[in-house]
């Protein structure tokens, strides 16, 4: 029987989402090869203020927000040997933004494998960012 280990990292604002983070979860099509190497679901929460998620998207994006608990986060997930990572519970440019500045931050190789939800656009952003850590982004388009 294989393992599939689940780690939940509760992270950052406060305030719960459109849709429900099991809602979000659920709406991956995970591949069995990757969830036999170990599972992580990363939750970022969206404060509920637009202004106020338009202004953590700003900061992620200078760069400002890159030592937060959810990047961090995040990041530590990128470092566990063969990880199967997906990001959920914000909205989707939330969740995307978390994930591009912890991929931006990360130093070395990682194995992992990345779910996320995004345009096609993002989806291609993200694994530019991605493919030179060794890191692999699969994607769902919304």
């Amino acid at each position: 029987m294989r393992k599939i280990a689940v780690l939940l990292l509760a992270l950052a604002l406060t305030a719960c989402a459109s849709q429900s983070f099991d809602q979000q979860v659920s709406a991956y099509h995970f591949d069995q090869e990757d969830i036999n190497k170990g599972l992580i679901l990363v939750r970022v929460s969206s404060s509920g203020s637009p202004i106020s998620d338009g202004m953590v998207l700003g900061g992620l994006k200078t760069g400002a927000f890159g030592n937060s608990n959810s990047v961090q986060g995040i990041v530590e997930a990128l470092s566990i040997p063969n990880a199967t990572i997906a990001v959920a519970g914000a909205g989707d440019a939330l969740n995307n933004a978390y994930l591009e500045a912890a991929m931006k931050k990360y130093q070395g190789q990682s194995s992992a494998t990345v779910y996320v939800k995004a345009t096609p656009a993002k989806i291609e952003a993200l694994k530019k960012i991605a493919q030179p850590k060794g890191i692999t982004v699969k994607g769902r388009t919304q």
